[in-house]
């Protein structure tokens, strides 16, 4: 269960997908979508900012996963994004879980395993063409 979302707090939680057309390759997507997060001067990043990882996502294409930290004053609110960046066909594929919380769960990462959740659902990604 999600015993902190019961208790009442605030938590915004979004999914969302972005296609479009690239002739960029994979790194320089990657490079684009992290400078893209900075570019908001609404969210105050924490220290440890902005990770990212390369691996495959279930289709077998190269992927990047991006964890993002940060806090948005206009919302009020903390937020951990992670985002999902592959390249195929001309075509670049982004997908991101957004989430974000009250200042009343600060261990509302570790207490519903955000970490797990989100690269489980994002490395299941599966592109058909």
């Amino acid at each position: 269960g999600f015993p902190i979302i019961a208790a009442g707090g605030m938590i915004d939680m979004k999914v969302w997908s972005i296609t479009s057309k690239t002739d960029k390759s994979l790194e320089d997507e990657k490079k684009s979508w992290i400078n893209g997060l900075y570019l908001n001067k609404e969210r105050v990043f924490e220290s440890s900012g902005v990770k990212e990882c390369q691996d495959k996502i279930a289709s077998g294409e190269n992927a990047y996963f991006i964890k993002s930290t940060y806090f948005r004053t206009f919302k009020n609110l903390n937020y951990h994004q992670y985002d999902v960046i592959t390249v195929k066909g001309g075509k670049v594929y982004t997908v991101t879980i957004n989430i974000g919380h009250s200042a009343d769960y600060p261990n509302l990462q570790k207490a519903l395993n955000l970490d797990f959740f989100a690269w489980n659902l994002l490395s299941s990604l599966n592109l058909k063409e």
